[in-house]
């Protein structure tokens, strides 16, 4: 692809997410922000949530933090930071905690 080419089609991908943001599936304004840092206290109580609930059931498991991320195939690590809110996770690995605590991953949510 040569330079000119590259430079309209990067010109044109930044004229659609520009309009994108702008207007709904439907065309019309949008009218809610995507969040930005720092997020809203309403996400961050849900992450927090989730973490608990996370916490909660591994506990009544009696599994430690490294036990769930073996069973579940994440590091501790990672465990720990979603447990105390500190990382906005992935639903994969969302699905991963659920499985290894045997529970639907909408346990997780309740």
């Amino acid at each position: 692809m040569n330079a000119q080419r590259w430079r309209l089609d990067t010109y044109r991908a930044v004229e659609v997410a520009a309009s994108l943001r702008q207007t709904n599936d439907h065309g019309h304004p949008e009218r809610y922000q995507v969040p930005t840092d720092p997020l809203p206290d309403w996400v961050l109580q849900q992450r927090r949530r989730v973490g608990d609930r996370i916490r909660d059931l591994r506990e009544e498991r009696e599994l430690s933090q490294e036990q769930l991320a073996e069973l579940a195939g994440l590091s501790r690590h990672t465990i720990y930071r979603i447990e105390l809110a500190q990382y906005g996770t992935s639903i994969d690995h969302l699905a991963l905690i659920a499985r290894a605590l045997r529970v639907e991953i909408a346990a997780l949510f309740s």
